[in-house]
């Protein structure tokens, strides 16, 4: 998913940090902050997509109190409580003894929506913002990603930015970048129902040559909980007005609309 993040402080100083999709450059890091320098974490301890299904839930909270019982690397790798100098809990868990600590062992286990999740965090203040050119809010942004099986063909999305500096900042904005390829990527076209927070992609003829053929393909993204204030697409050039931005400000220019 790639979010892009904005907004201003008193003195009306812009903050972004955002993904270009295009040429894989990101102003995100793997990660949490340090709640003392803000600085983000080392990534290469923190590089991992944190995947547990509700089968393998039922399954620990079912035999943890066996003797010999060890849980598997989906439950007892849960970055729910961690050491150093970050926020305490940085991914949610039901702490069955209920004593503050992630504790496989006692029963602890990941707290998840859905029957599949996928949980990442990251932040924006570990390396030069080769995406945005823009100056760092200094946030974690943590992300589930999760899947029911009654609904095969849909990823929900829950995604959670935190301050955790004193910097207050207004009229902060987030936006999602998606590059959607519906098989032939020549013939993709792209719409939107503003009324009911849609974006979508579709296939621009009645065939999607060498890929869905004759089946057309669709997909689309919708925003549950928040009005969608604009929806426009970027083209992968250096057209003028629909190019992909290059500086702090045509990042935001793009993000109001």
């Amino acid at each position: 998913i790639n979010v892009w993040i904005s907004g201003v402080d008193a003195g009306q100083n812009l903050f972004i940090s955002s993904n270009n999709g295009f040429n894989n450059k990101t102003d995100f890091s793997p990660g949490p902050v340090d709640t003392l320098t803000y600085a983000g974490a080392d990534p290469a301890n923190w590089n991992s997509i944190y995947s547990v299904t509700n089968s393998q839930i039922f399954n620990h909270r079912k035999n943890f109190r066996n003797l010999n019982y060890q849980p598997i690397a989906e439950i007892k790798n849960w970055p729910a409580s961690v050491s150093g100098r970050y926020y305490q809990y940085l991914a949610p868990f039901i702490d069955y003894d209920q004593d503050g600590k992630y504790d496989p062992l006692k029963g602890d286990y990941p707290d998840i929506v859905g029957d599949k999740a996928c949980y990442f965090i990251v932040n924006d203040n570990y390396s030069e913002h080769k995406a945005s050119g823009g100056q760092p809010l200094k946030i974690e942004t943590y992300g589930m990603l999760y899947t029911f099986n009654e609904l095969p063909d849909v990823v929900f999305a829950r995604i959670y930015v935190v301050n955790r500096t004193d910097k207050h900042f207004n009229n902060v904005k987030m936006s999602i970048h998606s590059g959607i390829e519906l098989g032939n990527v020549n013939d993709n076209f792209i719409g939107s129902i503003p009324s009911k927070n849609v974006a979508f992609a579709y296939n621009a003829d009645n065939n999607d040559e060498g890929h869905f053929d004759a089946n057309q393909p669709l997909a689309g993204i919708v925003s549950l909980n928040k009005t969608s204030s604009s929806i426009l697409y970027i083209t992968n050039d250096t057209n003028a007005i629909t190019g992909m931005p290059i500086t702090p400000e045509s990042h935001r220019n793009f993000m109001n609309g």
